[in-house]
C-alpha cells in the first residue's frame, strides 16, 4: 500500500511456505487377536500404533523477540513484563510473515479388547479403547502460542477411553429389540489468558509452563433403544 507523498506501508500480514515443504505421510502397524469359543462367545485384541510425519503447521518468523535475552544470544519470545523498547521483531520494516511449514509430527497408540456373545434369544457386542495420542501440530494455519518454542506445542489429542456396547433382543411376537450405547472421556482443551502477552499479535498465549491440551472437558454417553416388529402381509 503506498500513502499520499509515496510513502509505502508494509502489509501487516504475509503468508508463505517453507522451502523444504513435503507431504504428510503417516507409518501404521497394528497385531490383533481373535478366539472363539464354544460357548458362543468370541474375544478380540488389537494394539495399533500410528506416527505423523511431516504434518502442516504455521509459525511467525517475524513475532517480537525479547531484546534482552538477544542480547546474551537466547532466541525467545518477549515476556509479559516487558515493554516495547525491549522487544522487537527481526525485520523491523514488516509485519507478521507466517510461514506454512511440514515440521509436525504425531504418535497414536491404541489398545482395543472387546468380545461377541451369541445366545439362542441374545446378541451382545462390546468393545474399549484406550488412546494415547499426542501431536505438536494445532493445524495447518493456526499459529503457535509461542513461535520461538515450538516443543511447548506437544499435547494430546482426542479422547483417551472409549466404550462402545450393543445387544439385539429377539422378544416374543416377532419382536426385536436394539440397544446401542456410548461413552468416551472428555476431549483434551488448552488454558489460554487470552491476552497477547508476547506482542505477536495472537492471543493464543498461555500461561507460563502449561502445554497445550493440558486440561480435559466432560465426558459423553448415549443410550438408544429401538423396538421393531416384522408384520407378514402375506403367506
Amino acid at each position: 500500500r503506498v500513502l499520499d507523498g509515496g510513502v509505502k506501508i508494509p502489509p501487516s500480514e504475509i503468508r508463505v511456505r517453507a522451502e523444504d515443504l513435503a507431504a504428510p505421510y503417516t507409518w501404521n502397524s497394528e497385531i490383533s487377536l481373535e478366539t472363539s469359543f464354544a460357548s458362543g462367545l468370541t474375544l478380540t485384541g488389537s494394539y495399533g500404533f500410528v506416527r505423523s510425519i511431516h504434518q502442516f503447521r504455521s509459525r511467525n518468523l517475524n513475532a517480537p523477540l525479547d531484546l534482552t535475552a538477544l542480547a546474551g544470544g537466547v532466541l525467545r519470545s518477549c515476556q509479559s513484563d516487558l515493554d516495547n523498547l525491549s522487544c522487537g521483531r527481526p525485520d523491523s520494516t514488516r509485519g507478521n510473515i507466517n510461514q506454512l511449514e511440514s515440521t509436525g509430527v504425531g504418535s497414536d497408540h491404541r489398545l482395543r479388547v472387546g468380545f461377541r456373545k451369541r445366545l439362542s434369544f441374545l446378541n451382545i457386542n462390546a468393545n474399549y479403547t484406550f488412546s494415547s495420542n499426542y501431536q505438536d501440530s494445532p493445524g495447518n494455519f493456526n499459529l503457535p502460542s509461542d513461535n520461538y518454542d515450538l516443543d511447548s506445542e506437544w499435547g494430546r489429542s482426542g479422547e483417551r477411553n472409549r466404550l462402545n456396547m450393543s445387544a439385539n433382543l429377539r422378544m416374543p411376537w416377532n419382536i426385536n429389540a436394539d440397544t446401542i450405547f456410548n461413552w468416551n472421556t472428555g476431549q483434551p482443551y488448552t488454558l489460554e489468558t487470552g491476552r497477547d502477552d508476547n506482542q505477536d499479535t495472537s492471543t493464543n498465549d498461555r500461561p507460563a509452563g502449561v502445554p497445550r491440551n493440558s486440561l480435559t472437558g466432560p465426558g459423553f454417553f448415549d443410550v438408544n433403544l429401538r423396538l421393531s416388529k416384522a408384520i407378514q402381509l402375506r403367506s
